[in-house]
Formats: C-alpha cells, sequence, structure tokens
C-alpha cells in the first residue's frame, strides 16, 4: 500500500453473511462502522449505510482510496 493510500478514507464492505457490515478508516484510524440485516438483499441495505457512514464521518465519496 502506498502512503497515499494509508492516509486516505478506506471503505470495507462485508456481505458474506446475513448481517452485513460497512467499516471506514481515515488516515490509518477506525471513523466508524454501520451493521446491517441484509437478509433480502445485501446492496439495498449496504448503499444507504455507506452513505450515513460516509455523511457522519464527513468524508466524500470521492476521497475514498483505490
Amino acid at each position: 500500500m502506498s502512503g497515499d493510500a494509508a492516509a486516505g478514507a478506506v471503505l470495507a464492505l462485508d456481505s458474506a453473511t446475513r448481517t452485513a457490515s460497512v467499516a471506514l478508516r481515515v488516515d490509518g484510524r477506525p471513523a466508524g462502522q454501520e451493521v446491517v440485516d441484509a437478509a433480502a438483499s445485501a446492496s439495498s441495505a449496504l448503499m444507504p449505510a455507506v452513505d450515513r457512514l460516509l455523511r457522519r464521518a464527513g468524508v466524500a465519496p470521492a476521497e475514498l482510496a483505490g
């Protein structure tokens, strides 16, 4: 990982099980997480969780590394 990626915002998604999660790391430090019940549809549950998490952390999608 380059120095720029380590200093940026990194978004992680996990939808492998019924309980899905979204986590955010900013400048190498945890910045928050959301856990949702994704039984019906992971994408419809995860995208609003991503939006809430980014807004709460004050991170724009363009600021995500990668």
